[in-house]
């Protein structure tokens, strides 16, 4: 039987990987995590905050409709959330479901890059429906992401790690913001071909952002064999430290959505 070069090639990858100490995975995966992170970081800083902006200036949205814009996502992902907790708990392994997850975000922005084409009278409302449902992958990524990379990183070492990723991602996010800025500035408010090519590199980076998630080391974890088949995570709210967490944050959010 023959056996390609490139299959030999990626079974000794595969060992090499795990021939290497904890403490080398451990650095692997922050580093793939960093340079993944700052590819999210720029994707949202190319995409997101601009989606009033294009709506508005170029699509003439409503008031309704930018008010959508905004709430739109968080009631669907409000049942996303509770799909995606049940579709975790039966997860042996969180890594391809977490890249999936967000490259069907970020397909989401092709279809942004594309509605301008479309007849005058439905761009706007294609525009905050494709904005409410790329929220629903978008919802599995941000929930499976976070628990993947909570088994990854230890408990000792999350903290420190956290605090020095967020010092990058916060960097990268300002220089992209900025140079986003600047060069709009350039171009008309109504000119739709600076907002196309944003959601066109925002895509890429997308793409590169899946590619580095994919590069993470996730050890395979067997699944208990008295689980039950549904779990939507109750036992969780007779902690009182996460109740009380759980009320800040929703008085946070409701404050932040009104300004």
């Amino acid at each position: 039987m023959d056996i390609s070069i490139s299959q030999i090639n990626s079974n000794d990858l595969k060992e090499d990987e795990y021939m290497e100490s904890p403490s080398q995975i451990t650095m692997r995966n922050e580093k793939n995590s960093i340079i993944n992170g700052v590819a999210s970081t720029i994707v949202m800083s190319m995409s997101n905050n601009y989606f009033a902006l294009f709506a508005i200036g170029v699509l003439g949205a409503t008031n309704y409709q930018v008010g959508l814009i905004s709430s739109l996502p968080q009631i669907i992902g409000m049942f996303a959330m509770i799909i995606a907790t049940v579709i975790m708990s039966r997860l042996q392994e969180k890594k391809r479901f977490t890249g999936l997850s967000i490259l069907f975000t970020r397909l989401f922005l092709l279809g942004m890059f594309m509605v301008i084409y479309l007849p005058e009278e439905y761009r706007a409302w294609t525009f905050v429906l494709l904005i409410g449902l790329m929220n629903l992958p978008g919802s599995f990524a941000m929930l499976s992401w976070q628990s993947f990379i909570g088994d990854l990183i230890s408990d000792s070492r999350r903290s420190g790690f956290f605090s020095e990723r967020n010092r990058i991602l916060t960097i990268a996010g300002m220089i992209t913001t900025l140079l986003i800025g600047i060069g709009l500035q350039w171009f008309d408010k109504s000119d739709p071909l600076p907002y196309q090519i944003l959601f066109i590199l925002a895509f890429l980076f997308g793409i590169a952002e899946v590619v580095y998630l994919n590069r993470h080391i996730e050890p395979k974890k067997e699944t208990a064999p008295d689980r039950k088949r549904f779990n939507f995570g109750w036992d969780a709210y007779k902690h009182k430290p996460f109740i009380y967490f759980l009320i800040c944050g929703l008085f946070f959010n409701f404050a932040w959505q009104l300004a």
